[in-house]
């Protein structure tokens, strides 16, 4: 009989280590200060073009731009979305351009998926992408595979604004293909004037199929420009892994230990001979 108690012991415990009941999947935001709301750019990097005029800046909706040659003008419309909760600050590109003032600026974030089960990454943002003079996008075909643009050459135009997941040792402009794990955004939204940009759009995309359990990668947004004046802005950018670890809870551990032993106990003094 105490035999039978003791190896029923045993199943129940490793019953229950391999038989656990399903948990609701954890949501684990990758991305740090992505709604800027620190009031800085802690945790972004920034990388500028050698000739550029200008770069991502913190900004103020609804204030005026810090820098750039429209320094001056307010920027009424470029508000974050109600309700992305990021409401005082965002990052901006002030709108820069023709005339010898051509530019080209990546803000970047690196970010680590974790290990374990992963059921689904996502990629949300707010951002707009004004081209003032409507001429974009114009995206050179002759611009080098290895570089985001070329602006130098007034034969090789570049108006666009982009988002793209590249492996983590990629430079910070890199197109290249083995660099580009997949290209979210490219393009232009026509904007009027410079003090009624376009607005900010809500971005929502899925991106599990392109990154794996334990990968580092790097989120960038850019811009080029050397036709006409252009301005970006993101806000409340956010990564969120929905998944779940595979190691066992350590309830369920304490119940296996507690099984394992108490078996062992009893076996013991089954074997043990009577005095």
């Amino acid at each position: 009989m105490r035999r039978w108690f003791s190896l029923a012991a045993l199943v129940v415990a490793l019953g229950g280590l391999t038989a656990r009941p399903a948990h609701a999947l954890n949501a684990l935001e990758l991305l740090k200060n992505g709604d800027f709301e620190l009031g800085n750019l802690f945790a972004w990097r920034r990388s500028i073009e050698p000739g550029s005029f200008g770069g991502w800046v913190l900004d103020t909706p609804g204030t005026d731009l810090p820098g750039g040659i429209f320094a001056n003008q307010f920027y009424t419309a470029a508000n974050t979305l109600p309700g992305g909760g990021g409401d005082h600050y965002a990052a901006v590109t002030p709108p820069t351009g023709s005339e010898g003032f051509p530019g080209a600026y990546a803000l970047y974030q690196y970010f680590t998926v974790p290990h374990g089960f992963v059921d689904r990454v996502t990629l949300r943002f707010q951002m707009f992408v004004a081209d003032y003079a409507g001429f974009g996008p114009i995206v050179s075909p002759s611009a080098p595979p290895d570089e985001l643009f070329s602006f130098f050459d007034p034969f090789d135009p570049n108006q666009f604004g982009r988002v793209d997941l590249l492996n983590v040792d990629a430079a910070p402009f890199s197109t290249a293909a083995t660099d580009v794990r997949r290209n979210l955004y490219i393009g232009t939204e026509f904007s009027s004037s410079v003090s009624d940009p376009a607005p900010y759009i809500q971005y929502t995309i899925d991106i599990t199929n392109f990154v794996s359990p334990g990968g580092r990668y790097m989120l960038r947004f850019a811009q080029v420009q050397s036709v006409s004046v252009l301005a970006m802005g993101v806000d409340n950018v956010s990564v969120i892994s929905n998944g779940q670890a595979n190691s066992p809870e350590p309830s369920v551990i304490a119940l296996f230990l507690s099984g394992a032993v108490g078996g062992g106990f009893l076996l013991r003094r089954r074997r043990m001979p009577r005095l």
